[in-house]
């Protein structure tokens, strides 16, 4: 009986690691793409578009082309990223720009709220956005939400 249940589970596993096996070769193949550079700073009203790279980090773009493109890192993963419509920009400083400290963050609306600090921001080449996004595979950029009003 033992042996009939560890061949089921067996199957099944394979099965779902057969299902998932595009998406966990597309994630290893970001995972490697290295961004070098110097951290940057982005002008939150400039902000076009965005599309989930994992659970930690989101590509940015100033304009539809890949020429003006950001890396941002959060501190600490969001499981609803991918799965978010939209997300807003929170500029914890005040000073209209999104970078790796004063307190920006990233807001992912729902009932949750999340907010999720971001670690670093960096500038992509062309070669990099493809690399981490590869355009085969990826979603449709998403637009930016209004960010919420100071209170």
């Amino acid at each position: 009986m033992s042996k009939l249940i560890a061949a089921l589970f067996g199957t099944a596993l394979a099965a779902v690691g057969c299902s998932l096996g595009t998406t966990v070769s597309e994630e290893n193949s970001a995972a490697k793409v290295a961004i070098g550079g110097p951290e940057t700073c982005v002008f939150v009203r400039t902000i076009f578009d965005w599309r989930a790279v994992d659970d930690e980090r989101i590509v940015i773009r100033e304009t539809a082309g890949d020429d003006r493109a950001y890396l941002v890192v959060l501190v600490s993963p969001s499981f609803n990223l991918h799965t978010a419509d939209s997300i807003a920009f929170a500029d914890g400083n005040g000073d209209g720009r999104l970078c790796s400290f004063g307190g920006d963050a990233v807001l992912l609306p729902g009932t949750l709220g999340e907010r999720r600090l971001i670690a670093s921001i960096k500038r992509l080449t062309a070669a990099e956005v493809k690399a981490l996004l590869g355009r085969t595979a990826s979603p449709a950029a998403k637009p930016v939400a209004p960010a919420p009003a100071p209170g």
